[in-house]
This record gives C-alpha cells, sequence and structure tokens, in this order.
C-alpha cells in the first residue's frame, strides 16, 4: 500500500512540475510571468544567470573557427548592454569567385545565441565595406580597410549567452565558433516595438513601455548622393530637439537604396555606400531616441507611365531586363517573377542582417503605396499574396520580430487589412474637415482590430501646401494622436518644415503623448460623441481611463482655409470617471503654457466640466495624486 501511496504521490508531483515548467505566451516575449514567484520555490524556472567573466568573450578578445575558414572574430562595438547594438567582424576564407556574398544560398554566415532562460537568437550576418565620412557628415570614399563579414545582434535580456557561429558554402557546413558573452542590464533601453496587446490601438516596447509615434515622414534628401544621410539627420535632429520620435524613410535607386540598377538584383556590392549611410541614419536614430518606418519599396520604382517621365522609375530599376542583370520586361513580373522573388528575399535579408539589430526601427513596410504600381488593377491579389509571402518571409529571418506593414493611395484597399501586416499606414490627402480623419482612424481600428497610423497626410492642392500658419500641420498631429490613431498624422512636406522652422509644434503634442498611458487596461476612446459638450462648433477627441482622462477640445470650423478664429468660453462637457476628487490643468497646445488649474470632484459617474476662455483648440490633462 505504501509503494502505491509513493507512487501516486510521484506521479502528481511529475504533473505539477510539467506544469509549472511549460512557457507562457509572456516569456516567449521576455516579460515576466506573474507566476514565476510561485514556481521558483520549487527551481522550475531558469534565469539568465552570468558564468565567469574571465572565461567569456569579450572586448579585446580575437577567435577563430575550428577549420580556420573564420578567423579574427572580435568586437567593434564595446558595450555589452542587454537590447544595445553588439557588432562582431570576422574574416572569411574560402569563398570563390563565382559565388555571391549576398545570398545564404552560396554564403551563410550566422549566430545562434542561447540564454540560460532559453531564450533563443538566430541573426544572419553580412557582407561589409567601410566608408569614410567628413565631419559634415560626407560619405569621403572606402576606408583602406578590406571588406569583411559582420554581426550585429542585440541580447533581448542581461546574463550569459551562448554562442554558436556557423560558415556554410553552399549549403554545406565548413567551419564554426563557440563560446559565450556576458551581457549587462540595460534599464534604459524598453526593447523592441510591438502593438500593444489589450486594445491593440497603440504601440508598446516588449518591457511593457506604451509608444505613441510623434513626427513626420522624411523619406529622403535630393541632394548629392554623398550628402543624403546627413541632411535626412540634420532634418531629424531637428525634429527630435521638439520631441519628436518617429520618422518614415524611403529606398528607392534616386534616393538611398542598397539594391542600384546596372548590377543584377542580388548583387547589393553597387549598394555598399548607400547601406554605409543608413548605417549613419540608424545609429543616429538611437542617440537622438528617433525609430523610424523603414520603407523598403515604392511605386515609382514599377511605374511605367512614358507620359510622367518624373514618376516613371522602371526604367532605373534593377529588375528590369533594359538594366544590366536585370530580366523581368513589366512592372506585374515583380510580384510573380520566381527569381524577382528569390532576389528580393537576398535583399529582406540584408536589411535583417544590417540594420534587425536596432530596438530603434520601428517597422518594415513593404511598399509605398503599391496600388500605384502600373497594372495594378489587374494583379491586385498577386500583390496580396506577395505582401504574404514577403512578411512571413521577414518573420522567418528576423529574431525580433519588427513590426511590418504597407501603404496604398486607398485606404479602402484590400491590402491596408491584410491579416499578415502588423499595423495600417494609411494615406489621405484633401481630407476636408478634421473629422474625416478621425472617422478613418476610429473606422479602421474597429473592423481590423491593428493600430493606424496616417502615414501621409495633408494637402496636394492647396498654395502653399503647407501654410506658413502651420494650421494642418498643427490639427493633423493633434487629431492623429488623440482621435484613435496610433501617433500624430505625418506630413509629407519636411522640407517646408524645415524651411518655415515648424518644428516646434511637436513639443506640446509630444508631452501630451508621453503621459497618456497608452498601456492602461482601462483605456477607452472619448469623442464628442460621448461627452454632451453643448456647443456644436466644439469637438472632442482624447482617451480617458477610470481615473485620468486626456482630451483635445476643437473648433470645427477653423483650418488653413478658413482662420476665422471664434473666441470660446464656459463651455460645458462631462466626462465618465470613478467618484472623486481630480487635478484638471487646461494647456494652450500652441504654447505648451498652462491657462488654468483647478481641483474638481467626480460624483454619479461623471466629471462635469467648464472650459475657461480659449480659442482654435485647447487640450486638458485630468489626474489623482
Amino acid at each position: 500500500m505504501k509503494k502505491i501511496i509513493c507512487l501516486f504521490l510521484c506521479f502528481v508531483f511529475s504533473v505539477f512540475s510539467f506544469t509549472a515548467c511549460k512557457k507562457s505566451p509572456a516569456d516567449d516575449t521576455g516579460s515576466q510571468n506573474s507566476s514565476s514567484a510561485a514556481v521558483s520555490s520549487v527551481n522550475s524556472v531558469k534565469t539568465n544567470e552570468l558564468k565567469p567573466e574571465q572565461e567569456s568573450f569579450k572586448y579585446g578578445d580575437v577567435l577563430n573557427g575550428k577549420n580556420g575558414l573564420i578567423s579574427n572574430l572580435s568586437y567593434v562595438t564595446e558595450e555589452r548592454l542587454a537590447n544595445n547594438k553588439i557588432e562582431l567582424r570576422a574574416d572569411l576564407s574560402g569563398i570563390s569567385s563565382g559565388l555571391n556574398v549576398f545570398d545564404e544560398k552560396d554564403v551563410d554566415f550566422s549566430i545562434t545565441l542561447n540564454s540560460q532562460d532559453s531564450k533563443t537568437i538566430v541573426m544572419p550576418g553580412f557582407y561589409y565595406e567601410e566608408y569614410k565620412f567628413t565631419d559634415d557628415g560626407r560619405i569621403n570614399g572606402k576606408t583602406a580597410a578590406k571588406p569583411d563579414f559582420r554581426l550585429r545582434f542585440a541580447l533581448t535580456s542581461a546574463g550569459s549567452w551562448d554562442f554558436v557561429i556557423t560558415l556554410k558554402i553552399k549549403g554545406e557546413e565548413k567551419d564554426t565558433v563557440s563560446g559565450y558573452i556576458n551581457v549587462a542590464e540595460n534599464k534604459a533601453n524598453h526593447g523592441f516595438l510591438q502593438v500593444e496587446k489589450r486594445r491593440k490601438q497603440a504601440f508598446q516596447f516588449s518591457d511593457g513601455t506604451g509608444f505613441a509615434a510623434v513626427g513626420e515622414n522624411i523619406a529622403g534628401s535630393y541632394e548629392s548622393s554623398s550628402v543624403r544621410s546627413a541632411e535626412m539627420i540634420k532634418w531629424m535632429s531637428r525634429c527630435a530637439e521638439y520631441g519628436a520620435n518617429f520618422t518614415r524613410i524611403w529606398l528607392s535607386q534616386w534616393l538611398l537604396s542598397i539594391q542600384k540598377n546596372g548590377s543584377a538584383p542580388s548583387d547589393l556590392t553597387a549598394g555598399m555606400s548607400d547601406a554605409a549611410q543608413i548605417d549613419r541614419i540608424v545609429e543616429a536614430w538611437e542617440k537622438m531616441g528617433m525609430y523610424g518606418q523603414v520603407c523598403l519599396f515604392t511605386f515609382n520604382q514599377l511605374s511605367n507611365d512614358k507620359k510622367n517621365e518624373g514618376e516613371n522609375g522602371f526604367y532605373c530599376f534593377p529588375y528590369n531586363k533594359e538594366t544590366k542583370g536585370g530580366y523581368i520586361s513589366s512592372p506585374a513580373e515583380f510580384f510573380t517573377n520566381e527569381k524577382a522573388i528569390s532576389d528580393t528575399k537576398v535583399y529582406l535579408r540584408y536589411m535583417v542582417a544590417r540594420y534587425g539589430y536596432s530596438t530603434n526601427v520601428f517597422s518594415w513596410e513593404l511598399f509605398n503605396e503599391a496600388d500605384g504600381c502600373t497594372g495594378y488593377r489587374d494583379i491586385q491579389e498577386e500583390v496580396r499574396l506577395w505582401h504574404v509571402d514577403m512578411a512571413n518571409y521577414l518573420r522567418s529571418v528576423d529574431p525580433y520580430k519588427h513590426m511590418i506593414t504597407t501603404s496604398t493611395t486607398k485606404s479602402d484597399d484590400v491590402l491596408n487589412c491584410e491579416i499578415s501586416l502588423d499595423y495600417m499606414s494609411l494615406h489621405k490627402y484633401e481630407y476636408g474637415i478634421l473629422s474625416n480623419l478621425t472617422n478613418l482612424q476610429k473606422t479602421n481600428w474597429q473592423l481590423y482590430q491593428k493600430p493606424v497610423i496616417l502615414g501621409e497626410c495633408g494637402y496636394v492642392t492647396t498654395t502653399p501646401r503647407l501654410d506658413e500658419d502651420l494650421i494642418n500641420f498643427h490639427q493633423q498631429n493633434w487629431v492623429g494622436l488623440m482621435g484613435g490613431g496610433g501617433g500624430t498624422a505625418q506630413s509629407w512636406w519636411w522640407e517646408t518644415v524645415d524651411k518655415i522652422g515648424g518644428y516646434w509644434d511637436f513639443q506640446v503634442v509630444s508631452e501630451m503623448a508621453q503621459h497618456i498611458p497608452w498601456s492602461a487596461d482601462d483605456m477607452f476612446m472619448v469623442d464628442t460623441s460621448n461627452t454632451a459638450v453643448d456647443n456644436e462648433q466644439v469637438e472632442i477627441l482624447g482617451y480617458r481611463g477610470n481615473s485620468f482622462a486626456y482630451l483635445w477640445m476643437y473648433d470645427n470650423k477653423y483650418s488653413h482655409l478658413n482662420k476665422v478664429v471664434t473666441d470660446f468660453k464656459d463651455v460645458k462637457f462631462h466626462i465618465r470617471l470613478n467618484d472623486g476628487k481630480y487635478h484638471v490643468r487646461w494647456i494652450d497646445t500652441w504654447t505648451g503654457m498652462s491657462i488654468l488649474k483647478t481641483e474638481e470632484t467626480a460624483a454619479d459617474g461623471y466629471l462635469e466640466l467648464t472650459t475657461p476662455a480659449w480659442c482654435k483648440d485647447v487640450a486638458v490633462a485630468i489626474t489623482v495624486d
């Protein structure tokens, strides 16, 4: 009988141990499992503990492969902090001249890292050429250093990570190097960005910190090729000085691109100088706290409209058979030709290998306005399937699972709601009244349960396209952020913003964005329909929880087309909040100055408020101690 009881107790304990050791979804993203304290009492949860530092692979060490084909493996970066870039360089031998160093089918150089708590990161390596830059950021030719191969990665938690670096040639393993890396904690870096889990309306870092995208397009510079990155960084730094944290860049032959006409699409050698400039942009993002949406293709590259040569980029598209190394005869073939699909994956893999380490890469945008490609109506389903294929491929090679999106000229295009994409980047020009932007954001979020960013927004038919009073720029920033979007509406006119010194408008809206608890479980949208505002010329947008609210009120008749200013005072409205006392601060959105601070009391589930004097628009923050 005792034997039976013992066997039964052993069985119960083994079932408990198995259940306790199962990973939760939170464990996969590096966040703490709420039950970890309980299971640690029976030693069933691993921690990423440090191994002896003196035996780790550290700055100044040099490693060589077992077979000597991987040699001089060493650090480029000195610091080893969680979520920050770690870069290694190595010399590779045994690669014959007929092999394509960019194509993993020929040369596959990669690193696999495993933490002590069972996390795994597999990161491809990449071919690298070193370039010189002048003090003002101009690229100035190659250095005397020979090309080498690099590995860039971020380790997502502090502790020890075992690694194996592998060189395969034509699919056959030729050499390996192994060891371990010790990584220190890094509270300054919140991790990689992803869609907020509960509402799926905003974004958050992997540590749970909320994020709203405040910024504008800075797609490129039309200056000479040697100064493009320097010009873009100059504009971005001016945005960041006023609190902006987001931008969007384009990669194309006439701006920056690692695919150049005159060589085969999978031969990226001619693009190495541009790749070095993109390095500088990503590094600048990291220093200034900016996050970038990287657009990988644009419709212009697949436009074959002879009537509009300025928009006809197909003539210099690397895949075009009329260019050296190309082989497709029409834009439509890009989405269906097997070689084009394979070569595009070579390009995407290189982008991940070189830039995917960065927590400041907000997302990959597969296409800018894909519906602008010549012949799109006839191949719409093929284009959609291409997006699905490329999104799946990116996720297979990007261990950090950066978000993926695309864009079209029409907000109701089927591509925007494609389930394989993480969020919607909608383009909207000539939008009329501001409520049209609000409805666009809110409706698409409700339908598809994914965040919406107005990725391009503004007017193209008015003169000037961006008025010097910055009225539409200001209104787009606020309606994007407060009207259900994942951030401000992204203006296309970055050079005009710079010319008229409009960066100051980011300051107040970015401060508001920083205070809103985007990841709060009790977050709800607020608009005019549920606030009982007593003036039909006043619209209200914003967010509330059970005991907080952040609102924006605006004059629905005032715009860059109608600059008649109306003065408002004593506008009454209410908002649903828990009973109790609240701090109410009214803010001038044009200056950031406090207009009025009061203490108010909510009763019977509502807070009744009366506005101070204001015009154009005003914001209010309602908080408790």
